[in-house]
């Protein structure tokens, strides 16, 4: 199951869920407040033990020709 990143439009809280990909468009409520919370657009990061530190190396999406 993934984990999604959410923003409470009432107190402004963020928080993270693990929840089920047939949940993933729906809101989820704020733990603090209980006021709907909206799904925010995360990024992620990788890296590979042993890289050479150039940009992307060993990263799939990063590297020439990934997707």
């Amino acid at each position: 199951m993934p984990i999604y990143e959410y923003l409470c439009s009432g107190c402004g809280h963020v928080f993270e869920l693990l929840r089920s990909m047939s949940l993933s468009d729906s809101n989820a409520l704020c733990p603090e407040c209980g006021a709907p919370a909206e799904k925010k657009l995360s990024v992620f990061a990788c890296s590979v033990k042993g890289s050479t530190g150039s940009s992307g190396a060993g990263c799939p999406a990063m590297s020439p020709g990934g997707t």
